[in-house]
């Protein structure tokens, strides 16, 4: 696990509500979703749903097209697999890969029809996630998989 911690603080003049700690070149630098999210370079997954990223978001980055949770940032499993999240109708056909899909469109200034749902999601998980965190004195140190999701969802607690 690295020691150092980003302090991104993005910040979105339209949408002053959202206020994620990471930007999604961090999240990615730093090692989420079991480096599996867009697949490895070569993947047809990668060449569909990573084409309009910068390809700078990606230098450095391990990708891989099986998810392995050595390759998350805190080395811990974390969060649910892509069949539950679509059976719970929780992708939109413009982001078909989830939230963090959304977010890297969104940061790079794309407005879309879905933000007001996707911000609304973020804030719910940041809540439920932070306070899990702050329940009892030391956990944050011992809950890995619940700051991975943080992590996951663009906020860093100890910003």
């Amino acid at each position: 696990m690295s020691q150092a911690q980003p302090l991104d603080n993005p910040r979105f003049a339209d949408h002053p509500e959202f206020l994620p700690s990471l930007t999604p070149t961090s999240i990615l630098k730093m090692g989420a979703f079991g480096g599996h999210y867009f697949g490895s370079r070569a993947s047809a997954k990668f060449q569909t749903h990573a084409a309009d990223l910068p390809p700078e978001w990606f230098d450095g980055v391990l990708l891989c097209n099986q998810y392995d949770r050595i390759n998350n940032y805190f080395g811990v499993k974390c969060g649910k697999d892509f069949d539950w999240w679509t059976q719970k109708g929780l992708m939109h056909v413009d982001d078909p890969l989830g939230w963090f899909h959304w977010y890297c469109r969104f940061s790079m200034g794309r407005r879309h029809a879905d933000d007001a749902r996707q911000i609304a999601r973020w804030s719910h998980f940041r809540r439920w996630e932070t306070n899990i965190l702050h329940t009892v004195p030391g956990e944050i140190n011992r809950r890995l998989a619940v700051r991975q999701s943080l992590m996951h969802w663009a906020y860093n607690p100890f910003i």
